[in-house]
């Protein structure tokens, strides 16, 4: 991406990120990023690429393994600056301080739960959804419904989160089938992907703050919103 254009900057690219990727392949990416001598990530994909670059940013800045993040607010500030492009509208993990990582060692999944490995930016663009297949829309689709629901049943879920859930619900079930089943991806992809972000954004008042974001839409119509104070870079 970044040598397509006339900018003075070095790229190191890699592009072997699994599915649920495992917290061995974390630390690879974090050993690469370091030897190149980078001083961001940059993350285009779906949510397990997100998600590992999220926690190499961590690894990077602190100088640690990605094992030693799994939990809940065990970085304590904030790691590479990182900058989220999704290609698929399910995951939401541009939009959460969350990461689900593989441990081969016991075949489970993990987390990592902390607020600093919330995007710098996150660029939510429909049209990156363009000529995915089917199954992974109509996949993302399901993953976008269950993060509503979950929204949607939180204990500490307010009225307005609720009536953003019942409407990412609605919406990208609409959506995600005309996308999934008649080959429309850009103009179908526009709501879920909205609502996705709505979904993830208002689950509870403590995750309300996010960070800068930029979504192009059908309309040309730009949205900016500031990082809270609360986690910003060095907090």
């Amino acid at each position: 991406m970044l040598r397509q254009v006339a900018l003075p900057l070095r790229a190191e690219t890699f592009a072997e990120v699994p599915p649920e990727p495992p917290i061995d392949v974390v630390d690879t990416i974090a050993a690469r990023i370091k030897a190149s001598g980078s001083e961001a990530v940059i993350a285009l994909g779906g949510g397990s690429v997100m998600d590992a670059a999220k926690v190499a940013s961590l690894c990077v800045r602190h100088g640690k393994a990605a094992r030693e993040f799994v939990g809940i607010g065990k970085a304590g500030s904030r790691g590479l600056p990182t900058v989220l492009i999704p290609t698929t509208a399910g995951t939401g993990s541009e939009a959460t301080f969350v990461a689900v990582l593989t441990d081969l060692a016991t075949g489970n999944k993990v987390g990592v739960v902390d607020p600093c490995i919330l995007a710098d930016i996150a660029i939510v663009d429909p049209a990156l959804t363009d000529g995915l297949p089917a199954q992974v829309t109509a996949a993302a689709g399901i993953d976008a419904l269950v993060h509503a629901i979950e929204a949607f049943i939180a204990q500490v879920a307010t009225p307005l989160a609720r009536g953003l859930a019942l409407e990412a619900a609605r919406a990208g079930a609409r959506w995600k089938w005309s996308a999934a089943s008649r080959g429309t991806p850009r103009r179908a992809m526009t709501w879920p992907s909205d609502r996705i972000w709505r979904a993830w954004r208002l689950p509870t008042p403590r995750a309300a703050p996010c960070t800068r974001w930029l979504c192009p839409w059908e309309d040309g119509f730009t949205f900016r919103m500031e990082s809270s104070p609360a986690v910003s870079r060095g907090k």
